[in-house]
């Protein structure tokens, strides 16, 4: 398994040693927009070895398109890594890969200019490591301040909204939790962005939590009606009986 998958990921790269920023960048948000994991994960180091031949005009754009596709790939192997019934040993290996692709996304972001973006994806990416107590206490601070620089940024990012969001919704109240305020926020992300598919799977885990499960099955099922494809969402509304 292991030779077919090198052997598919040497062929996807191949597929696309001539392809324009734009094709990849296409080929990429298909990957994302499908939640075709697979294929994200071989369109990665094609990402990663283009940054050592593209033209100093197209860099930026292409540190930006790798840091946001290493957090797609990072944030789906942390959405397997939290199912009940994975093994110490596919925990072992997501966590593995959660921490290979955030590094390679840190790595794309560090010439970038001050953007949210930038600090939101930065947020975003430490929140992938936090995956035990020790981690969470280590990235915290950094995760927060990130979080609130994306915002002072750009307070009208419904990315950063969310991201920020995160820690209100679904941390005790002695550690910060505020699931009002982080409604809010939540609230305020899908009306700057109402086809955010992902502020739904967001708003309806912080419904299940909060034991009012009526309303986190419509999120999911709004999430689902955006995009079809949003494996999450669909994960979720099965596990609820509610598929």
């Amino acid at each position: 398994m292991t030779v077919l998958l090198a052997l598919l990921s040497v062929a996807v790269g191949a597929a696309y040693d001539n392809a324009s920023l734009e094709e990849l960048k296409q080929a990429a948000e298909k990957s994302q927009h499908t939640y075709d994991i697979e294929t994200a994960r071989e369109l990665l180091p094609v990402l990663q070895g283009r940054l050592y031949t593209v033209p100093q005009a197209e860099e930026t754009a292409l540190r930006e398109l790798l840091a946001q596709h290493a957090l797609f790939i990072a944030s789906m192997a942390r959405n397997e890594y939290e199912k009940d019934d994975i093994s110490i040993g596919e925990k072992r290996e997501l966590g593995s890969e959660i921490d290979a692709a955030a590094s390679k996304g840190f790595s794309a972001l560090g010439p970038l200019p001050e953007t949210s973006e930038k600090h939101r994806i930065t947020a975003d990416l430490l929140m992938m490591r936090m995956r035990t107590k020790f981690k969470g206490q280590r990235h915290e601070g950094s995760m927060e301040a990130a979080a609130d620089k994306a915002l002072a940024l750009d307070p009208c990012n419904p990315s950063a909204l969310l991201t920020k969001s995160r820690r209100k919704l679904f941390a005790e109240d002695k550690h910060g939790g505020d699931f009002e305020e982080g409604l809010a926020m939540v609230n305020r992300a899908i009306e700057l962005d109402p086809a955010n598919e992902q502020a739904f799977v967001l708003r309806g885990l912080a419904w299940k939590r909060h034991g009012d499960m009526e309303k986190a099955i419509a999120d999911w099922k709004r999430a689902l009606d955006i995009n079809p494809h949003t494996k999450p969402a669909r994960e979720h509304l099965e596990r609820a009986g509610a598929n």
